[in-house]
């Protein structure tokens, strides 16, 4: 008799224990939310306390590693983003967005074809993740391989025909191209999608200053620095266009 309650007390334990882990998990989950949430609002800083309050429960929680490297990443500190990201991929190193998130630091920090390594492992895993494709492209857009980037944009089109950072960055590479006319037509539909998206206003501007349009480009670079006043790049193309026009 003794024996049957030691197991039945036995068994009770063990379903306790399994109820505190499981509501322990649930927490973390709810927390780790909690931060994505605040990062969708570029609360960055804030969504890292959360994120930090999540890793005290579960310190291998892989997607809180990589979402608090991604607020560092937003925050401008690279080099400290990474850190976290490797953190994740030590757990997981199939963890796609962890795998993005340090190939993108790289591209930050100019390490272009370090960049791109990365992004080839994240594609390995997932063929069809279009920042991936896109972000491959803009490293090779800026390595001056403007054909071969705009085959990874298209291919980042192909999954999402709406994406604008492909559409903006492939008429980005048709105009230093020369490619005015299929230039516009990207660009156009990215601001199509996003009236306000800053890339695609600066970068029609500067087609049509490439094509000497001074007073058309000006409506462009205008448009721009309604958004962000104090872009001193989109401030001189500006007065380039002005003086242009007085000469």
């Amino acid at each position: 008799m003794i024996k049957v309650i030691n197991y039945i007390g036995m068994i009770n334990m063990m379903r306790l224990q399994k109820c505190q882990k499981n509501l322990q998990n649930k927490i973390q989950i709810i927390i780790n939310h909690y931060g994505s949430c605040l990062r969708l609002l570029n609360n960055y800083e804030d969504a890292i306390t959360w994120y930090d309050k999540a890793l005290a429960i579960d310190s291998q929680h892989v997607d809180s590693l990589c979402e608090k490297g991604d607020c560092i990443r937003l925050l401008n500190n690279y080099e400290d983003a990474i850190t976290w990201y490797e953190k994740a991929l030590a757990i997981n190193s199939k963890h796609v967005d962890s795998l993005f998130g340090k190939g993108d630091c790289l591209r930050l920090l100019n390490k272009y074809q370090d960049a791109i390594t990365w992004y080839n492992k994240a594609l390995a895993i997932d063929s069809k993740h279009v920042d991936s494709l896109c972000e491959k492209g803009d490293c090779l857009r800026l390595l001056n391989k403007y054909q071969d980037a705009i085959t990874w944009y298209n291919k980042a089109l192909a999954i999402d025909s709406k994406h604008v950072d492909s559409l903006c960055e492939k008429g980005d590479c048709l105009r230093l191209l020369k490619k005015y006319d299929e230039s516009f037509k990207a660009l156009d539909q990215a601001l199509s999608i996003n009236p306000q998206h800053n890339f695609s206003l600066k970068s029609k501007g500067l087609c049509l200053e490439d094509q000497y349009k001074y007073k058309e480009a000006l409506i462009y670079f205008d448009k721009s620095l309604k958004i962000n006043p104090n872009d001193l790049w989109t401030i001189n193309q500006k007065k380039i266009c002005e003086n242009k026009l007085k000469q």
